[in-house]
Parts: structure tokens; C-alpha cells; sequence
């Protein structure tokens, strides 16, 4: 059973060096601020996403992971599914935020 259109679904799971979040769904003007609430905490953590479950990214989305990225110790996108990837590289952050951990 799929989940219900416009949500999304985050899971963190917090290890002693970062925190590993995997993200499914839409994230869009109705979820974004979700996403940040949700990812807030880092507290100078590393965070990795994992974005393989991710169906649609859009501007207010690409905000909330730059937001995201301000406020961590680093921030990188693992897994990407092919929309997210294809936006990121469409402006240019696809190496800011799938790049190497000590970019």
C-alpha cells in the first residue's frame, strides 16, 4: 500500500557520528517545512539523506536542503532518485550535495 499523496515520511536514525535520515514521498511547498522541522536537530552533526524514495523535488524543497545544509555540520545526499538528481543537476548542486563527505 503506497502512502497518501503529498506526504512524506521521514526516518532518523541517530548514531554516535551523524544522523541518517531516509526521506519517501513528495517534497514540495506542502512538505518542505516538514522536512526541516523534522531534520532540524542535527546539532553539528554530519546528516546524511537518503533520497532513493524521493518522487518529486522542487524549489521549496531544494530550500529547505540548503537550510538544511546551514545548519549542520555537513549535510549529503545519499541515494538520490533520479528526480532529485535531475534537479540538482539542472542547478548545479548535484556535487554540493552528492559529492564527498569533506567537500
Amino acid at each position: 500500500m503506497g502512502q497518501p499523496e503529498g506526504l512524506i515520511v521521514v526516518e532518523v536514525d541517530e548514531t554516535p557520528t551523524a544522523l541518517v535520515a531516509r526521506v519517501s514521498g513528495e517534497i514540495d511547498l506542502a512538505s518542505a517545512a516538514e522536512l526541516e522541522e523534522q531534520l532540524s536537530y542535527a546539532n553539528g552533526k554530519p546528516l546524511l539523506v537518503d533520497m532513493s524514495r524521493v518522487t518529486f523535488l522542487d524549489s521549496k524543497g531544494l530550500s529547505a536542503l540548503l537550510c538544511l545544509r546551514a545548519g549542520a555540520n555537513s549535510l549529503r545526499v545519499i541515494n538520490p532518485s533520479e528526480p532529485v538528481a535531475r534537479l540538482l543537476r539542472l542547478v548545479d548542486l548535484y556535487d554540493h550535495f552528492c559529492g564527498s563527505l569533506d567537500q
